[in-house]
């Protein structure tokens, strides 16, 4: 694959990870407005208090780096780390019991959460579930990063020396 082929196929997988990860984790922890489902949720279920306001605040921070990481050719390649890590770590969550792979429908837990609704009081609700999509698209998510790590690398890669012919005649 020639070169300008694998600097295109670095940027678009590495746009597509940016506009996805503004989508997923720092527009809606910033911009959402009122509690945040999936923080307020895992702040329920685990009692980790410094999840909901910290947390939120924290995680969108780090997407955010990221996403400005990914956009920028020299640092593309920590930027997919970055990215990459994240998705771990949000994965590893939802493996968990404090989040769980099914998070109850986002509407109705968000007013539940605003609402100073308990856990105990949520789930009595018997709320449906997002089906493990957003744990899914988080998996999706470290699929992305994988390709922008993978394409920063070969890009990367250093090129065999090239060989030059020596006369032999000409040695003493």
């Amino acid at each position: 694959m020639n070169t300008y082929m694998q600097k295109m196929w670095s940027l678009t997988a590495a746009l597509i990870l940016a506009a996805s990860v503004v989508a997923m984790w720092v527009w809606p922890k910033v911009f959402g407005g009122g509690p945040h489902p999936i923080m307020g949720w895992a702040e329920l279920n685990s009692g980790a208090a410094w999840l909901y306001p910290v947390g939120r605040w924290g995680f969108a921070a780090l997407a955010a780096i990221a996403v400005v990481l990914l956009v920028i050719p020299r640092t593309r390649m920590i930027g997919g780390w970055t990215a990459l890590a994240l998705s771990v770590t949000y994965m590893v969550l939802h493996s968990t019991p404090w989040l769980g792979w099914n998070i109850p429908e986002y509407g109705p837990l968000t007013e539940a959460l605003a609402a100073g609704r308990s856990l105990a009081e949520i789930q009595a609700m018997n709320l449906g579930t997002d089906y493990g999509a957003h744990g899914t698209l988080t998996m999706v998510l470290a699929v992305l990063a994988g390709m922008v790590i993978i394409a920063e690398r070969t890009l990367r890669k250093p090129k065999p020396p090239r060989q030059t012919s020596v006369n032999l005649a000409s040695i003493d």
